[in-house]
Order: C-alpha cells, then sequence, then structure tokens
C-alpha cells in the first residue's frame, strides 16, 4: 500500500485507537496481488503511526479487514461500529455524554451516525429490567430502542414479557416505534401493544367539612336537682 500524505487528524484518530481501540475494521478490495483500502485509510495511517511509537493496544495485533466485492452502496459513516457489541458501544457513549460530549462529538468518536447515538442515549428511559436484558446482550440496540419509546416503564416490561421470543420480530421493532396498538404478524397471530397515552389520574372527591360559625359561649345554669344527681 503507498504511502499517503500526513493528515491533520490522523493524531485525534490515532488517540481514539489507543484509547477505544479499533471501532471498524478497514474495508478493502482485491487489487491484483494485494489489497487496496476502499474505506479507512486514516485509520490505517493512525495505526502506522501507533506502531511507530510502539503503543499500538494489544487487540489490535492483527488489522480487522472487510474484503468488499460489491462497491455499490459502500458508505463512509456505518450506522454503528462493527467490532463493538451494542451493550458496549452505549455504555461507553452514555460515559462519555455524561463527561459533556455533543451528539456530533460522540458521532465522530465512535464512528457512527448521529441517529445511532440519539438510540443509545434514549435507553436512559428503559426499564431497569430491560436494560439489564440489553446490557447482557439480550436485546439489541434496535430492540431496546423501540421500547424505550413507550413513555411508561411498567408498559415496557409487560410488552417484552408478552412479546417473548417475538421481540425479534422486525414488524414488533416497526410497529412499536410506529406507536401502533394492534400488530398481526405473518403467521396469524395478533398481538395488543401497549398503549402510549398516560391514563388520566382519578381524583378522589374531596370531602369538605362545613363548620358553622361558632356561637359565643354562653353560660347557662344547671338545674338544682340535675346538679345534685350528678
Amino acid at each position: 500500500m503507498a504511502d499517503l500524505k500526513p493528515n491533520p487528524f490522523i493524531q485525534n484518530i490515532a488517540d481514539s485507537i489507543s484509547k477505544r481501540s479499533l471501532l471498524n475494521p478497514l474495508t478493502v478490495r482485491v487489487s491484483g496481488s494485494k489489497y487496496e483500502i476502499v474505506d479507512g485509510i486514516k485509520r490505517f495511517k493512525a495505526i502506522k503511526a501507533l506502531t511507530r511509537k510502539n503503543s499500538l493496544p494489544r487487540t489490535l495485533h492483527k488489522i480487522p479487514c472487510l474484503v468488499q466485492r460489491d462497491m455499490a452502496g459502500v458508505s463512509n459513516t456505518p450506522a454503528k461500529p462493527l467490532l463493538l457489541s451494542d451493550s458496549q458501544l452505549a455504555a461507553d457513549i452514555l460515559t462519555e455524554f455524561d463527561n459533556g460530549m455533543s451528539i456530533h462529538a460522540l458521532s465522530e468518536a465512535f464512528y457512527c451516525s448521529a441517529d445511532t447515538v440519539m438510540k443509545v442515549l434514549s435507553l436512559k428511559t428503559l426499564h431497569r429490567d430491560i436494560f439489564s436484558c440489553f446490557a447482557r446482550d439480550l436485546l439489541s440496540l434496535n430492540q431496546a430502542a423501540a421500547f424505550a419509546t413507550i413513555p411508561n416503564k411498567a408498559a415496557q416490561w409487560r410488552l417484552l414479557q408478552q412479546l417473548g421470543p417475538f421481540a425479534k420480530s422486525a414488524e414488533i421493532i416497526d410497529a412499536i416505534e410506529k406507536g401502533e396498538t394492534v400488530v398481526t404478524l405473518p403467521d396469524g397471530q395478533t398481538l395488543i401493544l401497549p398503549s402510549r397515552g398516560t391514563r388520566p389520574k382519578t381524583r378522589k372527591p374531596k370531602t369538605r367539612i362545613y363548620k358553622s360559625k361558632t356561637e359565643p359561649k354562653v353560660d347557662i345554669p344547671i338545674p338544682h336537682d340535675i346538679a345534685m344527681a350528678a
């Protein structure tokens, strides 16, 4: 691979790789007996710079690459990092967001779309048991973010219990995000999704006690015979 001209962003990328390792593999294509980098030239230069400084993370003893067979549809900005699990990506983004990083900065730092960052930030509204399932990689980011669109956390959890193995259905996830209430599955089953509307709070009627105006205290003399009986 031919040496490339220095780039002012190489050091920033190198710092990111040194801190978080490589988040996305390089995309290459076969060119004769060699590979040509299609996407990831700056990342490759940053890896070379770290190698010269002997500060390359141990996880990068081999550089992960994707061999691109069809050049159609190659995107320079993937939806999310390919070398991190959804739960790892979410944990890192949430930590950096709490440290003050903006959505745009997070998108650039983790090589993902702003939509992915927004989905991760929406997980803050998840029911804790659903978030636990996501953290254990039992749910994908798209699934967890779909449940997070339901304002009521208890309704989120009831829906997950209701869906069971059907939670991975693309039709279900799409229906949750659109706010639909009735979903018909391809196999004919019908599911009732929880309503997004908050239930009106029923107010208990207040019991009002009407007190009459206090009359002035008047000393009434007790009859003699009653006083003697007492």
